[in-house]
């Protein structure tokens, strides 16, 4: 079995590096905001503060959390998030659907809007 040669190994490698992060082919993964202004900042309100969404974990609106349970219904991922906030633990329902570029987030049985990903 013959390995690949250094130029063409770097060039593979480059390709790879160009093309941006990888949501594991998830549109749901990754820093989303209201404004895109939002995106640069920690912490903060849902209207200025991001949302985190990874396999494990979903950060925003003031809270921390780690994802118990989900499932799916069409394109429409439905979470049971265990969160740290207002300084106590709290069982919070998330639904999140892509809609085109956009993903609407209802947070706590409340929408809260249709975010842009960060860049």
């Amino acid at each position: 079995m013959r390995g690949l040669r250094p130029p063409i190994f770097a060039a593979a490698c480059a390709g790879l590096l160009a093309a941006g992060p990888s949501f594991a082919g998830d549109p749901i993964l990754g820093r989303w905001a209201l404004d895109l202004k939002g995106c640069g900042l920690l912490g903060g309100s849902g209207a200025t503060a991001p949302l985190t969404v990874s396999d494990k974990s979903i950060d925003g609106f003031g809270a921390r959390c780690t994802i118990r349970k989900n499932y799916k219904i069409g394109d429409a991922l439905h979470l049971e998030a265990r969160c740290w906030t207002d300084g106590r633990m709290k069982d919070i329902p998330v639904s999140l659907v892509p809609r085109g570029a956009k993903l609407a987030v209802t947070w706590d049985r409340n929408p809260a809007g249709e975010m842009t990903r960060c860049p």
